[in-house]
């Protein structure tokens, strides 16, 4: 385990991007994010308490995975964290924030359902 609000030696080499501090961060954070991204988890919005259910596809959970730790691993995430709060807690939200940017993002790019689709009047005068 890294624990990196304990580990001086880890919290400096993960903001230096020490290849053996990241790869032990992904062996120990990798299956809690997969499972987030599965398994879903609720969260808060605004006073709202909400709910993902889960990507079903394996491909969506892969993707979600290593975006969140290409997320966590560039340099201004590693050099900006404070090694004061859980990294696990941190893990959580930057995937709830993957997560959350994805389904905005899919939901712009889903195509209409037929039945949704008002009819366009062919004649007469149009605009």
């Amino acid at each position: 385990m890294v624990d990196l609000t304990q580990d001086r030696a880890a919290l400096e080499g993960y903001r230096r991007g020490d290849r053996g501090v990241l790869e032990r961060l992904f062996v120990h954070h990798g299956k809690d994010v997969a499972r987030w991204a599965a398994g879903g988890f609720t969260f808060k919005s605004g006073t709202e308490t909400r709910r993902f259910d889960g990507f079903r596809s394996a491909v969506d959970v892969h993707d979600v995975v290593h975006e969140v730790f290409r997320a966590v691993f560039e340099e201004r995430a590693r050099t900006s964290y404070s090694g004061l709060t859980p990294f696990g807690g941190y893990f959580f939200v930057v995937t709830k924030n993957v997560v959350m940017k994805r389904l905005r993002r899919e939901d712009r790019t889903r195509p209409l359902e037929p039945e949704t689709l008002e009819e366009v009047p062919t004649e007469g005068a149009t605009p």
